[in-house]
């Protein structure tokens, strides 16, 4: 294998996401949930109510699988559905009081626990990393959706599949999102 090549670049970031989701799962496991609720939740916290297919695209989950997740979190009254008046296929997925009071005390937990994962690296190395995490994910999501229209489509990732960038919060999905948060948004840590 060359030096410096695409696969150990690869393998690198692979081995380093893998350590540190151990630190990761350990806020979930705390709250006794797994990890993709634990990120519905997070998620719901920072960006408010979502449609239920933008949470499982966000989350990389069939929609089976973010319905069950959601059904879980449901049942354990930490979220509700809310179908919506202007379009009755789309339905809000919304913390309950008992949800943000959960998922903000664990939040900052989670914080401090990622903070502890990434003690290795100093503020400037961490914007470092962040622009090339950036830099080499646009390049690959740019990447994908040139095969996305290649002759052999089929064999391509579909764009959510392939996409970096965070779905726009829609709170009020029937106005166009103020801005979209890529990348871009994580390199800022000053």
């Amino acid at each position: 294998m060359p030096a410096h090549s695409g696969v150990q670049v690869w393998l690198a970031l692979w081995k380093a996401t893998s350590a540190i989701e151990v630190h990761a799962g350990r806020s979930g496991m705390q709250l006794q949930m797994c990890r993709s609720d634990f990120a519905i939740l997070e998620a719901l916290l920072q960006q408010g109510p979502l449609p239920v297919n933008t949470l499982g695209r966000e989350m990389a989950l069939t929609s089976g699988s973010a319905t069950t997740a959601i059904n879980r979190l449901e049942n354990r009254h930490l979220v509700r559905r809310v179908p919506q008046e202007e379009d009755r296929r789309v339905c809000l997925v919304e913390l309950t009081d008992e949800g943000r009071a959960l998922i903000e005390n664990a939040s900052d937990n989670h914080s401090a626990l990622m903070e502890s994962a990434c003690s290795g690296l100093t503020r400037a190395d961490r914007k470092i990393l962040l622009g090339l995490l950036e830099k080499l994910g646009l390049a690959a999501e740019s990447l994908a959706e040139k095969e996305c229209r290649s002759p052999r489509k089929e064999d391509a990732p579909t764009k959510d599949q392939a996409s970096f960038k965070d779905p726009p919060s829609n709170k009020d999905s029937s106005q166009p999102p103020a801005e979209e948060i890529g990348f871009a948004g994580f390199t800022d840590l000053d």
